[in-house]
C-alpha cells in the first residue's frame, strides 16, 4: 500500500516481504542491496573521529540480517583500518546460512551429513542461498562462497538465543516451517545450538576465538526480554 501512497519509484529503496533479512536487492532499484544501505550507514558513522567500536544487533528476522551480514560485508576489513572494530549480535534468529551442504543427523550431539533420501526427493534446494551457500544473490555472489567462509571465521559474532525459544509452531512465533530451515532444526532454539555445532564441526574449535553463542535464561521469543537481560546488555553494550 505504501508504494502507491508515498509513490515509490526507483529513485527509492524499498523491500517486498523478507528479501531485505538476506541482502536482497531493493524492488525497483535492483542493483542496491539491503547489505549495501548498511554498508552506507557503517561508512557514515566511521566518520566520527571518537567512535571506536560497532555493535550491530538484530532479533529474529534482524537477527538473520545481522548474521548474513557479518559474514559477507567487507565493511568489517575496511573499518578495522581506521582502528574501528565492528561486531555482531544476532538474536534468536529463525534460520542460518550454513558453510558447506551437510547437517545435523538427528539424535546426534554432532554428527552432520547430507540429507541425501530426503533431501533428493521432497527438499532438494536446502542448500540454496539463505539457507546454504548454493545460487547465492548478487551481494553474496560478489563475495563467492568461498570468501564468505573465510570472512565468517575472522568475525566477531555473539549469538544470543532464549532459553525458552522453542516453541515450533508458526502460529505462537511466526518461526518458518519450510522443509529446507526444519533440516536446520524443530525450533528456533534448536536451530541456533545445531548452527553452533555446525560452525565448530566446520572450523574446529579456533572458531570459538571470535564467535561464542549464549543462552538467556527464561527468555522467549522476545527482543524485550533479551535486550535488557544482564546477558544482552553485557555483549551488546559493554564489550
Amino acid at each position: 500500500d505504501e508504494i502507491s501512497q508515498f509513490s515509490l519509484d526507483e529513485e527509492h529503496v524499498f523491500w517486498d516481504s523478507g528479501n531485505w533479512r538476506v541482502g536482497g536487492n531493493s524492488v525497483e532499484r535492483g542493483d542496491i542491496s539491503s547489505f549495501t544501505i548498511m554498508d552506507s550507514l557503517m561508512v557514515t558513522l566511521a566518520k566520527y573521529p571518537n567512535l571506536k567500536k560497532i555493535a550491530l544487533a538484530g532479533h529474529s528476522a534482524g537477527g538473520q540480517f545481522t548474521c548474513r551480514y557479518s559474514a559477507s560485508t567487507p565493511i568489517v576489513d575496511v573499518l578495522g583500518e581506521q582502528g574501528i572494530e565492528v561486531r555482531f549480535v544476532p538474536v534468536n534468529p529463525g534460520t542460518y546460512t550454513y558453510m558447506d551442504n551437510k547437517r545435523k543427523v538427528l539424535g546426534t550431539e554432532n554428527i552432520f551429513e547430507m540429507h541425501f533420501s530426503f533431501t533428493i526427493e521432497s527438499c532438494s534446494d536446502y542448500n540454496d542461498y539463505p539457507w546454504g551457500l548454493e545460487d547465492l544473490n548478487p551481494y553474496l555472489d560478489a563475495v563467492g562462497a568461498d570468501g564468505i567462509r573465510d570472512r565468517l571465521k575472522t568475525r566477531k559474532v555473539t549469538y544470543l538465543i532464549g532459553q525458552n525459544d522453542n516453541d515450533p509452531t508458526p502460529e505462537a512465533t511466526s518461526i518458518n516451517e519450510q522443509c529446507e530451515s526444519i533440516l536446520q532444526g524443530r525450533d528456533r532454539f534448536e536451530r541456533a545450538t545445531n548452527y553452533f555445532d555446525h560452525l565448530l564441526a566446520f572450523y574446529g574449535s579456533e572458531i570459538m576465538e571470535n564467535q561464542k553463542i549464549l543462552v538467556v535464561p527464561g527468555a522467549g521469543h522476545s527482543s524485550g526480554v533479551i535486550y535488557p537481560s544482564e546477558i544482552g546488555r553485557a555483549n551488546i553494550f559493554r564489550n
